[in-house]
């Protein structure tokens, strides 16, 4: 213990961080995110103000490690100059910034209290655990079975089922460190009684990346355990060709192994038709491979610039949507690549993702080797547990994205600062900071608050403008959606551009503005296949620009072939053209059959579950259609 301090402002800390955990409103569509993000933020600044005011100097990891996880941030940064969406990559990058604002704020308290500390971690993991398993069980005796699809009503305090079986893993693996940090002979039974039960929803809940991220982590602690107290003491010459060795590794998987894995794993449309085979293949893993695959030619787009930090989801779809099917037959729009690794290297490119697998392979081999050579029992135990849970924490993010949430992102930085303790620990020098840089991280947590205010804002709006268009109240929408847009929220959480919904009831309206407006949300967002599909048609009608409503059109076919309302619009204008050949040519290539038919009103109650009878309309609307323009350039050709 290098900085004395009262306990009471640790705990303080500790507890304003708890309170974040279980905050929600259900003002917005996911509850937690951009309330908690707030939270956050909020608790971050009360943290600075107390530095600011007491005069105190923050302490810093005495270590390379910190400075090379500054480049990293310092770079992904950069990569907002040339982000197709600003807001997005301001929101993104500020996750970042609040990872290392936490992790610092944690390593002071470790650095100012150890003991403290470590139970309060462990007191507030058992807290939260208890609250998350309670609404978790009410909401599993609320579904109807235990199938695949109803699992995924069971969200828990963390707006999907993956995210809260991850929270289940790590709280479970602190709490059990009350085994060594608590003396109360029945508050360590019920903690352990408390993770089985976690441990056994995790199987229940059926999330296989997070199991696999528990068995990586019991080998890793396994392993450490073994090697624990043994005599050896490698030199950093060493330890730095051990990491070397991991980042070429992973980087031949991330560039060469993935990348032959995800295209060889793209379903085969051999014997049926794509659209047939796809309806009946929507396996969670091959969903993952497509879109690993597609990710990789937005890498080779940009491999060294990357598209923008918080830009994948826009960026996206240019690779297309074809084979995804609940992207390209229904309105699901996938906002990251389910590998948060992948996600690093297509936004920010080679440079950066070099950077930061050294960043990561380095804290992984310098805190294992550190924590191995501890001799105190209960200091090897809560390194050993954090480096086990860090570890599978890494596994996981290969199949999901823990980081873009906000329960992952402040996780992320206590880990952070508790490996970096164990790392600088035989640092006899501490490494303190000028106090100018208080104010600069108060600024910074301040200005946190004012974004994730402003998003919710926006978000309470988007809830809002859904109501409206389900009402037909355009005017509201038009109002709503008017009111909503900022420099800082230009997308909402489905990857929809808000001034797509200002322009799409302008439309309705017969407001001539809404061309203005359909062409700044292509700005933002240049391949929503919804934007895109009324663009063209405004183009077409409003200024009879038959070349660039074709041009917007044609993409959005391009990008989403089985999204058929640009099919319909393009054969509709080729007939008002009286080029019935090419709309002949073009709606032909719409696949419908009732075999079809039949899947998707099925699948209704699994993608539109609020909205089945409209959905149902919708598609019956649709074959509809398409029979009756067939009919029609038949008649056309037939004179």
């Amino acid at each position: 213990m290098n900085v004395k301090q009262k306990p009471t402002s640790t705990i303080i800390a500790g507890t304003m961080f708890l309170i974040c955990f279980l905050v929600g409103s259900n003002s917005v569509g996911d509850k937690f995110h951009i309330v908690r993000y707030i939270a956050i933020s909020l608790c971050l600044t009360a943290i600075f103000l107390y530095y600011v005011f007491t005069t105190k100097k923050i302490v810093v990891p005495n270590t390379k490690l910190f400075y090379i996880a500054l480049i990293f941030i310092f770079l992904s940064g950069l990569s907002m100059i040339w982000a197709t969406d600003f807001g997005e990559a301001v929101f993104a990058f500020s996750k970042y910034i609040i990872t290392f604002l936490t992790a610092l704020v944690f390593y002071n308290m470790l650095q100012h209290d150890k003991i403290v500390t470590k139970k309060m971690i462990c007191f507030a993991s058992c807290a939260i655990l208890v609250v998350y398993l309670i609404v978790t069980f009410i909401q599993i005796i609320k579904i109807q079975d235990n199938s695949f699809e109803q699992l995924y009503n069971v969200t828990g305090m963390s707006g999907h089922k993956n995210m809260l079986s991850l929270m289940f893993f790590v709280l479970s693996a602190y709490s059990l460190t009350s085994l060594t940090e608590q003396k109360n002979k029945t508050f360590r039974i019920l903690t352990v009684v408390l993770c089985a039960i976690a441990l056994i929803t995790i199987v229940f809940l059926k999330s296989r990346a997070v199991m696999l991220s528990m068995i990586t982590a019991v080998f890793f602690i396994g392993l450490m355990l073994l090697f624990n107290k043994r005599k050896f003491d490698f030199s950093a010459k060493i330890k730095s060709i051990v990491v070397c060795i991991f980042v070429v590794a992973l980087m031949l998987f991330f560039t060469v192994g993935l990348r032959v894995f995800s295209e060889k794993s793209v379903p085969l449309t051999s014997q049926k038709s794509e659209i047939e085979y796809n309806i009946f293949s929507t396996s969670s893993l091959s969903e993952r491979c497509l879109l690993w695959e597609k990710t990789y030619k937005i890498i080779d787009n940009k491999p060294i610039m990357g598209c923008g930090i918080g830009n994948w989801q826009i960026e996206f779809p240019n690779s297309g949507l074809k084979g995804l099917y609940r992207a390209d037959v229904w309105n699901v729009n996938f906002t990251r690549p389910h590998n948060e690794f992948l996600g690093i290297l297509s936004e920010c490119g080679y440079v950066v993702f070099i950077i930061y697998l050294i960043f990561i392979c380095s804290i992984v081999v310098f805190s294992f080797f550190s924590i191995c050579r501890t001799k105190n029992t209960d200091d090897f135990i809560f390194g050993a547990v954090t480096l086990s849970v860090f570890v599978g924490y890494c596994v996981n993010s290969h199949f999901d994205f823990p980081t873009t949430r906000i329960e992952g992102v402040v996780w992320l930085g206590v880990m952070f600062a508790i490996l970096f303790c164990n790392i600088t620990k035989e640092n006899v020098k501490i490494k303190q900071i000028n106090k100018l840089w208080n104010f600069l991280f108060l600024s910074l947590s301040m200005f946190f608050v004012m974004i994730g205010i402003v998003r919710f804002e926006g978000e309470k709006i988007v809830v809002e403008i859904q109501k409206a268009k389900d009402r037909g109240n355009w005017r509201m929408v038009e109002k709503l959606a008017s009111e909503s847009i900022s420099v800082f929220y230009t997308i909402d959480p489905s990857g929809m551009p808000m001034h797509w919904h200002l322009g799409k009831s302008q439309n309705c309206l017969g407001n001539k503005l809404a061309i203005n407006n359909l062409r700044e949300a292509y700005k933002h967002s240049p391949y929503c296949k919804e934007n895109l599909n009324d663009l063209g048609l405004t183009e077409y009608f409003l200024n009879h620009d038959v070349d660039k409503a074709e041009f917007y059109l044609k993409e959005a076919v391009r990008i989403s072939p089985n999204y058929l309302y640009p099919s319909f619009n393009l054969a509709s204008i080729y007939i008002n053209e009286k080029r019935y050949t090419e709309a002949k040519e073009f709606i032909d290539q719409i696949y419908m059959d009732e075999n079809k038919r039949d899947v998707l009103i099925g699948d209704i109650k699994f993608f539109e579950p609020n909205n089945i009878e409209a959905t149902r309309k919708d598609i019956e609307n649709q074959y509809e259609q398409a029979a009756h323009i067939r009919a029609e350039i038949d008649s056309l050709l037939k004179k």
